[in-house]
């Protein structure tokens, strides 16, 4: 608890999760469950044409750590930063095509999307912020339609608790 604010979900630095009983211990009700990357060039390589697939299928599961009662948020997939050379390499059209097909996928097959970004990718790169606009405006109209809820982590565990 900070200032009144009551954290339910924790995101591990660099994805490394560790001290589950810890984080159970201290009130959160679940985790970002995010693979860790490797930093090398095989895996930057691999992540720069995942950028190109607007085919993307979403492929986990809801969970739940039986062992430490925490909910495990599906990692989903990074938002791209726009910056130096991800947003010459990758052009705006492909990024919006990729959301805009998860997005679709999600509703089609009853699946969670989870977009994450780092607030400061907005910062150093503001053309990050003009598509993720367009990815919102489509998802509030789905939205508005019934087919797609929106929910923050805490929502999601919440839901997963219950």
């Amino acid at each position: 608890k900070l200032k009144k604010i009551n954290f339910k979900t924790f995101v591990f630095p660099y994805n490394d999760i560790a001290h589950l009983d810890k984080i159970k211990e201290y009130g959160f009700d679940g985790f970002r469950n995010h693979k860790v990357l490797k930093k090398n060039i095989k895996t930057k390589a691999q992540n720069l044409l995942d950028e190109w697939n607007i085919w993307k299928k979403i492929y986990y599961q809801n969970e739940y750590n039986e062992k430490f009662k925490l909910v495990q948020i599906p990692g989903g997939f990074f938002f791209n930063w726009r910056f130096k050379w991800r947003g010459y390499l990758i052009p705006e059209i492909i990024t919006y095509l990729k959301w805009k097909n998860l997005i679709r996928y999600a509703i089609n097959h009853n699946k969670t999307l989870n977009l994450w970004f780092h607030p400061h990718n907005i910062l150093t790169a503001p053309s990050t912020f003009n598509i993720l606009k367009k990815i919102i405006i489509d998802a509030n109209k789905m939205r508005d339609k019934g087919k797609l809820n929106i929910i923050t982590q805490a929502s999601y565990c919440e839901k997963i608790l219950c």
